[in-house]
C-alpha cells in the first residue's frame, strides 16, 4: 500500500500461496523477510524500490538510490532446485522510465569516483559518440535494472595481441561512487 493502507496491491513473485507467520525488514540490508506457514523463508532483496516508488511515479526518468554494493570474490546467480538466487556480483543500478525512450534519444548512466573521476558508463546506445563501447542499458518502459561488476571499462583488445589473463578492467577500489 501506497497510501496507509487506503488501497492494496499484490506483491506475490515467487511467493506460493501461503500463510504469512512473521514479516521483518532486515535493517542492515533493507531486505523483506517473510516467514511462512510449512514452506520455510521468503527474502525480497533490497526494498528501496518499493520505498522510492512515491518518487517515481511523479517523474518521466527516474534513477534509483543504490544500495550498498560488496566486492567478492565469489559468483552471484542461480541455485539448484529448491535454493533460492543470490543477487547478482557488484552495484545494481535501477532506474525507471515513464514511457520508454523516443526514437534518438539516449540514456546513459555514468559511474564516477568521489573525485568525479569517470570509471564506467553505461548507455542505450553503446555505439554512440557520447560513449563508445558503453554496456548496453534497457530502454524499456517500467522499472529497469543493469549491475556494473566494480570494475573499470574493459581494456580494448589489440589484433594478433596474445593476452594473459583476461581484457576486463580493473577492480574499483572500495569507496563511494
Amino acid at each position: 500500500s501506497f497510501d496507509s493502507g487506503e488501497h492494496w496491491q499484490s506483491l506475490q513473485l515467487d511467493l506460493p500461496n501461503t500463510p504469512i507467520n512473521d514479516l521483518n525488514v532486515q535493517v542492515r540490508e533493507n531486505d523483506l523477510v517473510a516467514a511462512t506457514s510449512g514452506r520455510s523463508f521468503w527474502v525480497l532483496d533490497d526494498l528501496s524500490p518499493l520505498q522510492q516508488a512515491m518518487d517515481v511515479q511523479e517523474t518521466e526518468r527516474h534513477l534509483l538510490a543504490p544500495r550498498h554494493a560488496y566486492r567478492l570474490a565469489s559468483g552471484g546467480g542461480t541455485g539448484g532446485g529448491t535454493s533460492g538466487r543470490n543477487p547478482p556480483n557488484g552495484a545494481v543500478i535501477q532506474y525507471f522510465l515513464a514511457d520508454g525512450l523516443e526514437e534518438g534519444d539516449q540514456l546513459s548512466v555514468e559511474i564516477l569516483s568521489a573525485a568525479g573521476d569517470l570509471i564506467r558508463t553505461y548507455s542505450t546506445d553503446p555505439d554512440s559518440e557520447l560513449s563508445p563501447g558503453a554496456e548496453a542499458l534497457s530502454p524499456e518502459t517500467g522499472l529497469n535494472r543493469s549491475t556494473w561488476n566494480l570494475r573499470h571499462e574493459s581494456i580494448p583488445n589489440s589484433p594478433g595481441a596474445y593476452v594473459f589473463g583476461s581484457l576486463l578492467g580493473r577492480q574499483a577500489v572500495p569507496g563511494d561512487y
